[in-house]
This record gives C-alpha cells, structure tokens and sequence, in this order.
C-alpha cells in the first residue's frame, strides 16, 4: 500500500482528534500548533486544513509532521499505524515528497531572507526621516524662543507659520517613531503585512496608536504614546 493509499484512510477530521485539537464544529478546530488564546482558527475539510492564526496547513502527513515535530517517513509510519495497515512504499515515493519539501522550505527560506532585506530598508528610510524631521522641530523651536525674547507682536505672522510647522512636524515624528516600532519589534505577521502590502500601512499605524502600544512576537508591550 503506497503513501496516497493510506492517506485516504484516515481524515483530517480524525487526525485532530487523534493529535489532541479540540473540535469546535464539523469544519473548525482549535489549532495544536499555536496554542493561542483564539479559537477554532484551523478549517479543515476530509483531506486538507489550515490555521488562519499560525499559517499552518495541507493534508494529513503535513498535520502529523508539524504536531511531531518529524520528518515525512515517520510521519508516513504515524498514519499506517493508525489505519492500521503495513507500508510497502516505494523509495522513490518517499523521496519525491522529500524532494518538493525540500523545495518548499528553500522558497520559503528565500521569501523570508528578502522579507527581512525589505523590512531593514524600510527602517533605515523611517529612521532618517524621523532625523530629518527632528531637526525641523529643533530649527523651529530655536527660531521661536529668539521670537519671544525679541518683540513677538511684530513677527506675529511667522510665529503662526511656525507654530503650524511645528505642529505638523510632531505629528509625523509620532506616526514615523510608530512605524519604526511597528517594524522594529512587532508581530512578526504585521511586519511582513506592512512590508507586502502598503495600502494597509496607515491602518497599521493607527491601530498601534490607538492601542497605545505593540504586541511582539515573546509576549511583550512596546509602548507607543509618544
């Protein structure tokens, strides 16, 4: 009996319940690889399934592998067992699915390694310009105490300009210093969101400063009221 054969043989559904997942409905499951506080984040159908918290999915070999922490051949012997039948599996079966993992972690590994290049670049340009900008505030906040101690009534239209630019530029220093953090020490999910998808980048923003604070990967609070 070859590796398709005794994958057929036993479902997603009972490879939960035999990996210890609680089952939430006939299509959701409690994930047994993140074990995070959300619920009934993996969908799953008879041969496929996929936690929307942790990324994690595919068949039944991809199920036993992540929850045994082993390799495809002893993950192959876990679901013969429990179907109960003898593996009389060809080599080259086995190495070809050894073969396209393979292949599947150097993208994987490749797509993290220029993730990572993208996120450096994107916090070196945030951390020049909120350098720039903080040497805008520091010009005008100079020009602005020479105006007090002179005769302010008659600079009164450029004190206005300057304390608009002011203003202005505290409000960028705070959303780029949010952006620094958001990239610096968020989730590692957010990170690679703000990185591919730039339309999401000031909804991003906003929700780190209403929060008050960003989440990290190890559990701890980076504040951000600035």
């Amino acid at each position: 009996m070859d590796a398709k054969e005794i994958c057929r043989m036993v479902t997603i559904r009972d490879a939960l319940k035999l990996a210890g997942a609680r089952l939430r409905s006939s299509k959701r499951a409690d994930c047994p690889l993140c074990k995070g506080t959300s619920k009934g984040t993996i969908a799953f159908t008879e041969r496929l399934w996929h936690c929307h918290r942790c990324a994690a999915g595919g068949d039944v070999f991809s199920l036993v592998q992540a929850v045994n922490n082993c390799g495809f051949r002893e993950a192959l012997q876990f679901v013969a067992n429990w179907a109960g039948v003898t593996i009389t599996q060809a080599n080259d079966e086995i190495n070809r699915r050894l073969a396209s993992q393979g292949r599947q972690r150097e993208r994987t590994r490749r797509t993290a390694m220029k993730l990572a290049v993208a996120e450096r670049t994107l916090r070196f340009r945030c951390r020049s310009q909120i350098h720039w900008i903080e040497r805008i505030r520091l010009r005008v906040s100079e020009r602005l105490c020479e105006l007090h101690g002179g005769a302010p009534e008659r600079f009164v239209h450029e004190v206005d300009a300057l304390w608009a630019i002011l203003e202005s530029a505290s409000r960028q220093s705070r959303r780029l210093q949010t952006t620094y953090a958001l990239l610096a020490f968020g989730f590692q999910r957010e990170r690679a969101r703000f990185v591919l998808q730039p339309a999401d980048r000031e909804n991003l923003i906003d929700h780190a400063l209403d929060q008050g604070f960003i989440g990290t990967d190890d559990g701890r609070m980076v504040e951000v009221t600035w």
